[in-house]
């Protein structure tokens, strides 16, 4: 039952484009300085963290943040790469 109310809430998501043919509940991809904020303040977080156990998970959430830093600077090189000069 769960996993058919799940198939229905992802078909809801995808029934909810607007008029400029954007999903209102899709973020939009954070820049790779915001990554790495968000890493910076999982690490803050971790040296407050009362437990190991709450250390790890800060820790891997802020490894996280790093690598999707470095997917959003591999893709803004691509976007810039396949930009094409406009012809004059």
């Amino acid at each position: 039952m769960l996993a058919c109310m799940g198939l229905m809430a992802a078909a809801a998501l995808d029934s909810a484009i607007d008029a400029q043919g954007r999903n209102p509940y899709i973020l939009p991809m954070s820049t790779a300085a915001e990554c790495r904020q968000n890493a910076a303040e999982c690490i803050r977080l971790a040296k407050l963290a009362r437990s190991v156990e709450q250390k790890n998970i800060l820790c891997e959430m802020a490894q996280t943040w790093e690598d999707l830093a470095q997917a959003a600077e591999r893709l803004e090189k691509t976007e810039t790469k396949n930009k094409k000069p406009n012809a004059a």
